[in-house]
């Protein structure tokens, strides 16, 4: 278990009460105003481009302490390391950061101690940046598979711990045009370097070279390889 769910398990006590989340409680939004601009989709990368994302709450609960788990197909896309940015809207919030699994982050925090500190119930609680990796396909989904709030309320504040949107697309990374199969170092081309890399890939099962999907680069693969090989943007 990472450090931040650590600090989060800190503060759940026996038989606390779970409250009921909406299925958004966390939105994306590639929009980095204040507020939710509701930019879910964010188009024009290339390989090596970064996106700047915004993530925000919106529910009716009160918290001083939050987590969210973002997921994503890891040889499509990375976590930029130490790039996430707490909001002022929880005021000397805590941060932690799990980027120890590939095609997940886990980002948030909590105030220490039990010194209440009401929020709004809305709000950017932060910004991370995202990084294309040369495995981009064209498109990529991002998912914000878990939440995890502590609420305020009571004599004490009490941290529960939700499942939200798991599996619910919450965003998507476009490029700028679609991509050759079997152009896989992204210079526009299906050439020897793309066939020198299949070669070391062949028999394996890495998405990237898996150009019909199957789970497994094979013969069908090379066959579709060889149809793309010399074409070019």
């Amino acid at each position: 278990m990472g450090k931040w769910l650590m600090l989060f398990a800190l503060f759940i006590p026996a038989g606390a009460a779970i409250l009921e989340l909406s299925e958004d409680t966390v939105r994306i939004d590639f929009d980095l105003a204040e507020g939710d601009q509701q930019v879910r989709l964010f188009q024009g990368v290339a390989r090596g481009d970064t996106v700047k994302l915004q993530l925000v709450y919106a529910d009716t609960f009160d918290i001083n302490g939050w987590g969210a788990t973002l997921q994503f197909d890891g040889n499509q896309l990375g976590y930029v390391s130490g790039s996430f940015q707490a909001s002022e809207l929880i005021p000397e919030l805590s941060v932690l950061i799990d980027e120890t699994r590939l095609g997940k982050v886990g980002v948030g925090g909590r105030v220490l101690g039990f010194d209440t500190q009401n929020m709004a119930p809305s709000g950017a609680l932060g910004t991370l940046t995202i990084v294309v990796k040369p495995g981009f396909r064209g498109s990529a989904d991002l998912v914000i598979a878990d939440v995890q709030l502590s609420v305020v309320g009571g004599e004490f504040d009490y941290a529960n711990t939700y499942s939200a949107r798991r599996g619910i697309v919450a965003a998507t990374i476009e490029g700028t045009v679609p991509l050759l199969p079997g152009d896989f170092d992204g210079n526009g081309a299906v050439d020897f370097d793309d066939f020198f890399m299949f070669v070391d890939y062949f028999g394996g099962s890495d998405a990237r070279f898996d150009l019909d999907g199957n789970g497994a680069i094979d013969f069908d693969d090379f066959f579709a390889f060889v149809d793309n090989f010399g074409t070019g943007t």
